[in-house]
């Protein structure tokens, strides 16, 4: 793709030798999305192709934006990336201090999710552990 990545949602459309599409992605110019890749001169690079690449959090900008990799293995590489943590939300949603809270997420992560460990700081000095399961 030639000149910077609008604001708005895009779709990109990766073509393989024979210009053939082999793959295509909906993104946008701002977070989750690599932020470096809005115009700055560098591109966007999927993390792990087990990924779904549909996922800001699936890509990142190359470490050496002037050697880019086509047809090499993609600088930001991992073999074992993070999961994906999107769609978090609390209720309610501006919570008191005598008021329970409800936080939930949607994470994924290509061999799977088990469980899930929320920390959160009830206090200054006291950091709390919860295990939350499927």
């Amino acid at each position: 793709m030639d000149g910077p990545i609008e604001r708005r949602r895009r779709k990109g459309l990766l073509a393989g030798r024979l210009g053939c599409v082999v793959n295509e992605v909906n993104y946008r110019s701002e977070f989750p999305w690599p932020i470096a890749a809005n115009g700055t001169g560098a591109s966007m690079e999927l993390i792990n192709p087990a990924l779904d690449n549909d996922l800001g959090s699936s890509w990142a900008a190359p470490i050496r934006t002037s050697q880019p990799s086509p047809g090499k293995t993609n600088q930001v590489y991992t073999a074992n990336p993070a999961p994906n943590i999107r769609q978090v939300m609390h209720q309610p949603k501006t919570p008191s201090s005598t008021n329970d809270v409800v936080v939930s997420a949607k994470v994924t992560d290509a061999d799977g999710v088990a469980s899930v460990k929320l920390l959160c700081r009830l206090s200054s000095l006291v950091i709390t552990f919860l295990h939350i399961y499927r």
